[in-house]
């Protein structure tokens, strides 16, 4: 079919306002949604933006810890003999992450002792922060709109499209595929922009690539932007000059709900319309396009439907994985007793490895009873999370160390920012990670979780179940009683800070 551009704006219109109420609603919605995640308009952000004013800290402050940031970075590097190179990066480097993280600098530095000692720390939570914000935007204004497009793509083809369709595309198995082709092609548009013409040309060369995907998410780069080059040839100028007459849908986006309810999905379907238009003029159909529902009439032209519309994409279900157990092994007696057997080995252990070490017998808890918390909810957590994996060992390990390693930097970090308190500390050891977990302590971790995962818990099972119902019971509540008397203790006077523990910084 020849290439019309009124035909095409009204089939835009009938695919927005001409299918009744109901499917006109979820329209809006759908653009609504999708038009307003990761932008700086959104009310997340919004939200993210205030916390500086929640926190209650002026806008001087803010300033004043940026400048102690830097200034604490200065002196760390100058101590440690780093290249003045390094120095140099440093307030630039500072700037540019704490644009956009304040709130972060902020919240650290409610505790100056903690800020100044663990500058470079506070300063690779920025770092970390500016690249999962940065992969989480991408997200959200990149690789979700194709969402949006398979909706919208769906809709002219049925009456009220499932919202649910959004999520179509992302199966675990072409997600990868998705996000790797939506780098790969604004990563391509963003080095073309340097040319300027070159940019204009890419980008119109390009437009369909999310199309695309939205119909098949298993499309390569290679396969999506062969496709998009030969329906967009001898079109690009007709596609601009297209939506050059659009002008008053910009106007319209500006006047407060209106924008929404209509500018949005009015065009949403025109851009719809048009990939469908273009992708009817390529010569044979490619593989890629594997909808053949899409070759078929609007809703709008061959009336109310007697069936439901074939789309090959099916929905996004989620099965119980093969071999792996849902149901869980133990009862919450068990847990109870699995967290205070193991956190008093692990009590036993810290005193009886100093013991060793130092001839001295003192309590190498963070609390007052016989109990390190950090163990007992290691394995637990472990048991919890991981138990289910248990037929791949190698697996499972892994995995122990990774939830280990977690856990013992958030407690450091936790003990360091909240008590200005320090239990362990590892600079001295091969592959730490400032001083809070190494390599050396996670294997340990590793094998003593595993140990609880294949011998300890059911071990212990077993002979919990030989014991009376309500003694299981009446010891667990014994056994809570006491940890929380010790830790409203440890709130009301301090943790344990006796000789033989590590105690408060320097």
């Amino acid at each position: 079919m020849k290439w019309n551009r009124r035909r095409i704006l009204r089939q835009g219109r009938s695919a927005a306002f001409k299918k009744g109420f109901q499917s006109w609603l979820l329209l809006v919605a759908v653009c609504f949604v999708f038009s307003y995640i990761g932008s700086v308009d959104s009310p997340a952000t919004a939200f993210i933006g205030r916390i500086d004013e929640a926190l209650g800290l002026a806008p001087e402050n803010t300033n004043r810890n940026v400048d102690l940031l830097k200034e604490y970075l200065s002196e760390d590097f100058e101590e440690k003999d780093r290249p003045a190179f390094f120095t140099q990066l440093i307030e630039p480097g500072v700037d540019l992450l704490s644009r956009n993280f304040t709130w972060l600098i902020n919240l650290l530095a409610a505790n100056a002792a903690y800020f100044k000692r663990n500058a470079a720390e506070v300063a690779v939570y920025l770092l970390m922060a500016a690249a999962v914000s940065a992969f989480l935007q991408f997200l959200a204004q990149d690789v979700l709109i194709i969402g949006k497009n398979r909706f919208v793509l769906e809709h002219r083809y049925q009456k009220n499209t499932r919202f649910r369709r959004t999520i179509a595309p992302f199966h675990h198995k072409t997600l990868p595929n998705v996000i790797f082709v939506m780098l790969n092609y604004h990563i391509r548009l963003l080095l073309w922009s340097f040319t300027v013409v070159g940019g204009i040309y890419r980008y119109y060369q390009y437009r369909m690539i999310p199309y695309i995907l939205a119909e098949n998410p298993a499309a390569t780069w290679k396969e999506a932007r062969a496709l998009s080059v030969e329906m967009t040839r001898g079109y690009k100028w007709k596609i601009f000059c297209l939506k050059l007459s659009m002008w008053y849908v910009e106007l319209v986006k500006r006047i407060p709900l209106a924008g929404v309810l209509a500018a949005l999905p009015y065009e949403a379907a025109v851009d719809g319309e048009i990939y469908i238009e273009l992708r009817s003029h390529v010569s044979g159909k490619d593989q890629a396009l594997r909808e053949r529902q899409f070759d078929a009439p609007p809703l709008w032209e061959t009336g109310e439907q007697s069936i439901a519309p074939n789309f090959i994409l099916p929905d996004i279900v989620a099965p119980s994985p093969a071999g792996i157990r849902i149901k869980p092994a133990y009862q919450l007696t068990d847990y109870i007793l699995f967290f205070f057997i193991f956190s008093m080995i692990g009590w036993i252990w810290e005193v009886l490895f100093h013991l060793i070490q130092w001839h001295e017998l003192v309590n190498r808890g963070t609390m007052y009873g016989p109990w390190l918390p950090i163990y007992g909810s290691g394995v637990v957590l472990c048991i919890l999370l991981l138990e289910r994996f248990k037929d791949n060992m190698y697996k499972t390990f892994g995995l122990i160390m990774l939830l280990a390693g977690v856990l013992e930097f958030f407690t450091s970090w936790y003990l360091d920012f909240f008590y200005n308190t320090h239990y362990w500390q590892y600079y001295d050891k091969f592959a730490n990670l400032n001083g809070r977990i190494c390599l050396e302590g996670l294997l340990f971790f590793g094998i003593g979780g595993a140990f609880a995962i294949y011998i300890g818990a059911p071990y212990l099972s077993r002979m919990f179940a030989k014991w009376n119902p309500k003694l299981k019971i009446i010891l667990c509540g014994a056994l809570c009683m006491a940890f929380c008397a010790d830790w409203l203790y440890c709130q009301l006077f301090g943790m344990n800070g006796g000789a033989g523990v590590a105690g408060a910084f320097s």
